[in-house]
């Protein structure tokens, strides 16, 4: 299948579908480190008990879940752009809503859907991203939307110098209602600009929609001097495509078959360790910056290692001798284990950093394990690892708000030894990962 975008090459097609994914992600920064930052603020605005604070953190969690198993079964009944059109328009409604509610219950129910429309648009973009490019790019264009949510988290806490009083304290639904702009751009986008994957038109039998698409990539990326499918070429893609389906039936093996059953749960295993690093991250963050009286600089800068880290990682993730996927999942793990220690036991002198420490590592490891998912199975079971991966991912971390409050109201720091122990299982399987397929072609027979 690489065969096909290396003919008509990467451009002008490309771009416009990754102004818009890359929108949307920015989007999704944006939900998410609001969904973090307002939790206290509004824990003592409406004087929310403990019980009352979980449930509120637990709510947008839950609601990625259902988001990611949604994605793994829509995005490929669906469509790719038919399952993103469908849940950015619920995206717009949603946040509109959240401008207005004034109950716990109200809240708990927009949070979760807000959770779950995040919980889709996510790693639908990732899948976008590695259907849609050469072999060559696919790690720096799967990057980019990691610098995306990065920014739109910047974004957020830019935001908070206008909006906020302080970490505890200000106007929480006139910063949200302004993001009903960027939010609505991308919802617009994805309508007019977005178009279907070939590969999942091929994979389905659309051949004409297919054979039309490639020659209007190949129109807008080469322009004069763009080649058009003969006859030949989809009588071969067509065979290629029968090919593949001949060789092994995708659909009953499953990513639990005993083909795919090693590299899935690695890579399930992955998603719940990082997932409750980021979680915890997301729950403690907040607060403990709020208790030691530290700025929304201090955020701010937590954000901005964050966005260095991915652009560092963008110009290694695709570098077979220097970088690699493997590579980043291991020093991102390293990185984990030095950050949790030392948070555990320098505490207040080690916070800033201690923060920022586990916001690289974790990017790292959000940058890398959706694209090893995507990368490691064929076409008809990649959204279906990505979004279950996303969802078990999640899953493990709903306890996180019950599990790791307590944890803090006994001591602050205590979480990070829990989290720490937990690293050490996340480095045996980054350790363990059969294959590395940095710049290798998506699809072949072997692989499928």
């Amino acid at each position: 299948m690489n065969f096909i975008y290396t003919h008509i090459k990467t451009g002008m097609f490309q771009f416009k579908l990754f102004t818009v994914i890359n929108l949307v992600q920015f989007c999704d920064g944006i939900l998410y480190a609001y969904a973090s930052l307002v939790q206290p603020i509004i824990k003592q605005e409406w004087n929310l008990s403990q019980s009352e604070d979980a449930q509120m953190a637990s709510s947008f969690i839950i609601g990625i879940v259902i988001g990611s198993f949604l994605c793994a079964f829509i995005a490929d009944l669906m469509g790719r752009k038919k399952s993103y059109v469908l849940f950015l328009g619920l995206s717009v409604f949603s946040i509109y809503y959240l401008s207005l509610v004034s109950t716990i219950l109200q809240m708990l129910l927009v949070r979760l859907v807000v959770g779950m429309t995040y919980g889709i648009t996510m790693p639908l973009g990732h899948v976008f991203s590695s259907e849609s490019v050469e072999s060559k790019f696919r790690g720096r264009f799967g990057l980019s939307l990691t610098i995306s949510i990065i920014t739109g988290k910047i974004y957020l806490v830019f935001l908070c110098f206008f909006y906020l009083q302080d970490l505890k304290t200000g106007n929480w639904r006139g910063m949200i209602l302004l993001n009903l702009i960027p939010i609505t751009l991308a919802f617009l986008g994805s309508i007019f600009i977005l178009q279907e994957t070939v590969r999942f038109q091929l994979a389905h039998e659309q051949y004409s929609q297919a054979f039309k698409q490639i020659d209007q990539m190949s129109i807008e990326n080469n322009k004069d001097n763009a080649q058009l499918l003969t006859d030949n070429d989809k009588d071969g893609i067509i065979k290629w495509q029968i090919t593949q389906r001949t060789v092994k039936n995708i659909e009953e093996q499953g990513i639990l078959s005993r083909r795919y059953v090693g590299q899935t749960l690695r890579i399930w295993g992955l998603m719940i360790l990082a997932n409750l690093q980021n979680m915890s991250l997301f729950l403690l963050m907040p607060y403990l910056f709020a208790e030691s009286n530290s700025s929304v600089w201090s955020v701010f800068l937590v954000f901005v290692s964050e966005l260095l880290a991915a652009v560092l990682i963008y110009f290694v993730i695709d570098n077979k001798q220097y970088g690699g996927r493997i590579k980043v999942l291991l020093g991102s793990t390293l990185l984990l284990l030095i950050a949790n220690t030392g948070l555990y036991f320098l505490r207040e002198s080690f916070l800033v950093i201690g923060m920022q420490m586990i916001k690289v590592g974790t990017r790292g490891l959000f940058s890398t394990v959706l694209l090893v998912g995507s990368e490691s199975y064929p076409t008809k079971l990649r959204s279906k690892i990505s979004g279950t991966g996303q969802g078990i991912g999640k899953i493990a971390s709903i306890p996180t708000p019950f599990l790791m409050l307590p944890l803090y109201y006994i001591d602050p720091y205590l979480p990070f030894l829990v989290l720490g122990i937990l690293v050490i299982v996340m480095l045996i399987i980054v350790l363990t990962y059969p294959e590395d397929k940095t710049q290798q072609p998506l699809e072949g027979i072997k692989n499928q």
